[in-house]
């Protein structure tokens, strides 16, 4: 199903007003981050490449829509929107550049869920629920100044409003400190599903073109504490 970005600003600012009202991830096809392998079969093979992927929608300094696809730009074939959104997205990718941009046709985009996040820890992360993480996932990643994180949780019958915070502040030492809840307001255990949720981290301290180490805390559902890390660099 094609859809234009445009259609579906509206459920963007649905999602952003309810702070992260989760959805069912059963439609999303594996993720795609080859990179070097498209710029190989682009560039040298010259053949279309079809691609599953997140992929950060931006308007450049002339309002064009675009859309970043790790460090490739792509210029999308029908898509009318001003500002910026995390979204997964279904896309072929055409051989032949163009200037710093590679065209590309789409099947269909949709928004990322939109997590809260907190520079100064001032969302209390107590009481919550956990979250089980799925770190073998090519959606749980830290990319374009976003913390992308696919997730399993209990849903009930009839799932209620489920709420997601990461925040940093929890390290007065180091700021790339998070921690991450889920708030699921007291919705019922009967359905064990899957989510992806994003935060812009992007307001972190300024890595100044260097790497730095993101450490993930998180309690899964069982009450185990558990970590990770991750590279981030601001986005440009």
């Amino acid at each position: 199903m094609k859809m234009k970005l445009i259609h579906i600003v509206y459920i963007i600012a649905a999602v952003v007003t309810a702070s992260a009202c989760s959805k069912s991830f059963t439609d999303y096809p594996e993720a795609f981050s080859d990179y070097e392998g498209v710029v190989y079969k682009l560039d040298r093979l010259s053949v279309p490449v079809e691609i599953n992927s997140l992929v950060t929608v931006k308007c450049d300094a002339e309002g064009k829509v675009f859309l970043q696809y790790g460090p490739l730009k792509l210029r999308p074939d029908e898509l009318e929107y001003t500002g910026q959104a995390r979204a997964m997205a279904s896309l072929t990718i055409l051989p032949g550049k163009q200037g710093d941009y590679y065209n590309c046709t789409m099947e269909w985009i949709e928004p990322v869920e939109v997590g809260t996040f907190s520079m100064y820890n001032s969302i209390s992360l107590a009481p919550g629920d956990g979250i089980t993480l799925i770190m073998d996932s090519g959606f749980t990643t830290v990319e374009d100044g976003y913390l992308s994180v696919h997730y399993f949780t209990w849903w009930g019958e009839e799932p209620r409003h489920h709420d997601f915070y990461l925040s940093s502040g929890v390290n007065p030492d180091d700021p790339y400190v998070l921690e991450l809840r889920q708030d699921s307001h007291g919705d019922g255990n009967e359905t064990w599903s899957e989510g992806l949720v994003c935060f812009d981290i992007n307001g972190l301290p300024d890595t100044a073109g260097e790497t730095k180490i993101i450490t993930l805390n998180w309690i899964e559902l069982d009450g185990t504490s558990r970590t990770n890390y991750f590279e981030f660099k601001t986005r440009e």
